[in-house]
């Protein structure tokens, strides 16, 4: 998007981006997230699950596989039970916590940690076989705690310091949906969104006086993976989100989540400032040419001949309009972070590669119109803030931009569309 990441990407592509499989988990435990000290037990817990899910599926499996499980099952069960002794120590530890500018809201006690449990849930109702030997029914009880993962319930509580309007809902099918809603995002400390969660129980249909409190209830969970059988261990992993969490931002507005309005843009058209049925487009340097192509939904296909899964080759996550927020370009957690605004179109975007950091804020009108890009550069390129705006704007049938000016430097690009 900007010249400091094709820059950097140019550089790097040779050895990052020819990676493959891996996580954003770091094996080291953190102190400042969600969990603080306690992180320890769940990076121990962790590491004991990979190590028994990585020998596959172990029933018909050879004898000396199964050694290896009846080895490694003590180990995990202890881990786990070490970790349920201490998880509610989390419980009342505080995160920082703050409402984005221009949100109509203070905060009145930051996101606090209200529980903390594994899942799935029958992993605290295991009963053991009595018709199994001892180290086979530890077998099968590891078994089900190497699938287990981390999940918190947090609560915060803020107060309006504006008017909000009711708003009309739109049914989706699945549930109603409005136009903006209070978003908390859990942020690392690079201020890389991790999680985004809505509070579903705030009574958007509704008028809300300035001075009301609402208490904002979320949950965030890990993920873990693991593929079929004869993996490499390597790909076994956990994304351990929640201790990469380091502080949480409150936003009222449209968010990745919400409802995309009747005009939104399709796919993923909108994080490169296009619509229509685009099929392909081609950015115009002089030190050399960016080309991106789409499918006929509006999804990003390619980036300079390279699959998204070439680009990203430490992992995509997807929001539940299929649309990428965050592509990793390696297992360390280096990569780029999107979020979109209620007309599809992209609402933040974070690259943070190592010590170069960027991250663009779009503004638009109330049409979907951009009016400004607020950039923040950190890292090694560090440099002041500053915005950038558009003159001299030549845009083609489909209300595309192929020529402008961006504080005064001209811009091109060149776009094929489907017929």
């Amino acid at each position: 998007m900007r010249k400091t990441f094709l820059f950097i990407a140019a550089i790097c592509c040779g050895a990052l981006l020819t990676a493959c499989g891996g996580s954003s988990n770091s094996s080291e435990s953190t102190t400042d997230g969600i969990l603080g000290e306690l992180d320890e037990y769940v990076q121990d817990y962790y590491a004991k699950s990979n190590e028994l899910a990585s020998l596959g599926r172990l029933y018909g499996s050879d004898d000396a596989t199964f050694e290896e499980g009846y080895k490694l099952s003590p180990g995990l069960i202890e881990a786990f039970n070490k970790l349920m002794e201490v998880k509610d120590q989390a419980v009342g530890r505080e995160l920082p916590t703050a409402v984005r500018e221009g949100t109509p809201m203070k905060i009145i006690k930051p996101m606090t940690v209200m529980g903390v449990q594994i899942l799935p849930e029958n992993i605290k109702h295991y009963e053991p076989n009595e018709h199994y030997e001892k180290k086979l029914q530890d077998l099968e009880y590891a078994e089900l705690l190497s699938k287990g993962i981390l999940y918190v319930k947090l609560e915060c509580e803020v107060e309006l310091t504006e008017d909000i309007r009711a708003q009309k809902g739109k049914y989706s099918g699945v549930r109603i949906c409005y136009d903006n809603y209070i978003t908390s995002f859990g942020l690392n400390s690079a201020d890389s969104i991790i999680s985004i969660s809505e509070d579903n129980d705030v009574r958007y249909d509704e008028p809300m006086k300035a001075g009301t409190r609402l208490k904002l209830r979320i949950s965030v969970q890990d993920k873990n993976y693991r593929p079929y059988d004869k993996a490499p261990k390597e790909e076994y992993y956990y994304d351990n989100r929640i201790n990469q969490i380091t502080k949480f931002e409150i936003v009222y507005g449209a968010a990745t989540s919400a409802a995309l309005s009747d005009n939104g843009v399709k796919g993923e058209l909108g994080l490169f400032e296009l619509q229509g049925p685009v099929k392909k487009c081609t950015i115009l340097n002089d030190w050399g040419n960016v080309v991106r192509t789409f499918d006929e939904q509006g999804f990003w296909l390619t980036h300079d001949g390279k699959k998204l899964s070439e680009v990203y080759p430490g992992g995509i996550e997807r929001d539940e309009y299929g649309r990428i927020i965050k592509g990793l370009v390696d297992t360390e957690g280096n990569g780029e972070d999107y979020s979109y605004n209620k007309f599809g179109k992209v609402l933040k975007y974070n690259c943070h590669i190592y010590d170069s950091i960027e991250e663009d804020v779009y503004t638009y009108d109330d049409k979907g119109n951009l009016l400004k890009k607020h950039i923040e550069i950190g890292g090694m390129d560090a440099e002041e803030p500053y915005d950038e705006t558009y003159t001299e704007i030549v845009t083609d049938n489909n209300g595309n931009w192929i020529s402008r000016k961006a504080n005064g430097e001209v811009q091109i690009r060149a776009i094929e569309y489907y017929f």
